[in-house]
């Protein structure tokens, strides 16, 4: 069994212009690097209409099918306040909204395969509030992500009406770990603030996506400190040497088997089943520790 803990829908409605701009440029430089020639932008624009264009979540399925993962963690991320916009007044609701009808909808059509976490920026104040309370009430979702890049804190207080609910709830809470675009927040107070959230609400469950082997030197030692502490491995392939990856998994495992978590972040990574089959294929764990890290952590995260 194979739980991914951390994916979104390949849906180009839930993804504000400036995220597709961001997209596109990275694509366009990746491209001319690969074939030292300068790259049309309407060739981006199709590459990117024929790949953002999953509307009835059937490509996801099929995807999970073919790497043989079951279920998998749906990340409904607000992206539609914008960091530079901080100090101003929030946007109103409606382009959260209508994102998070995409996910409620896809949720209704595949409830034995997705688990959604909605997201909801903490400076729409009450009304964010409410709306991700609906979510959870009305709608089945069944966590919270927070996206910091967006212009914000771990331990913002905005945060702490949304930590309440997932207290009361017992509902899981998964934070990007790390910078996004270079156009929107870099700088963070990581661990320090994660450290000060996970002992203010010890029994919550918080995932820190991209933290496991990507931000392993800031990250490996919170699960030994907060056992409500997960770490979850997506990004890792930009570490090249492959060596100092499997050093790290192989010392997190040992360390922490019961708190590491498998996830792809598809469709922003897509290399989910060559990524199965490094871990599955591996040396470096047990065949508990595979166990643990493929599906036992995340049923118990999910507690279904």
């Amino acid at each position: 069994m194979i739980i991914d803990m951390h994916s979104h829908l390949a849906d180009r409605r839930i993804y504000p212009d400036y995220w597709i701009e961001n997209i596109k440029k990275e694509l366009e430089e990746k491209l001319a690097n690969e074939i030292s020639a300068p790259i049309p932008e309407s060739l981006i624009d199709s590459y990117l209409s024929g790949y953002l264009n999953d509307f009835d979540g059937a490509k996801k399925i099929r995807m999970m099918d073919e790497c043989g993962i079951d279920r998998a963690v749906v990340l409904q991320a607000d992206f539609s306040f914008r960091q530079s916009e901080a100090g101003g007044e929030p946007d109103n609701l409606d382009a959260v909204m209508d994102n998070i009808t995409i996910h409620r909808r896809m949720l209704q059509k595949y409830p034995q395969r997705f688990h959604v976490f909605a997201g909801v920026d903490p400076r729409t104040g009450k009304k964010g509030v409410d709306l991700f309370e609906l979510c959870i009430k009305e709608y089945g979702f069944s966590g919270l992500k927070i996206y910091p890049p967006c212009g914000y804190e771990i331990d913002y207080r905005g945060l702490y009406a949304f930590y309440e609910i997932c207290n009361q709830r017992g509902l899981p809470v998964l934070i990007h770990i790390g910078p996004s675009w270079a156009n929107m927040k870099t700088a963070f107070r990581y661990p320090e603030s994660l450290l000060k959230v996970s002992g203010e609400f010890p029994d919550i469950t918080f995932i820190l996506g991209h933290a496991a082997l990507l931000f392993y030197q800031e990250s490996y030692v919170l699960p030994l400190m907060r056992k409500n502490v997960y770490l979850e491995i997506s990004g890792y392939r930009k570490i090249t040497d492959k060596r100092l990856l499997k050093a790290r998994m192989k010392h997190l495992m040992a360390e922490c088997p019961e708190q590491v978590v498998f996830g792809s972040d598809w469709p922003m990574f897509t290399t989910a089943k060559q990524d199965i089959a490094f871990f599955e294929q591996s040396d470096f764990m047990t065949e508990y520790q595979k166990e643990r890290f493929f599906y036992k952590n995340a049923l118990l995260i999910l507690k279904k």
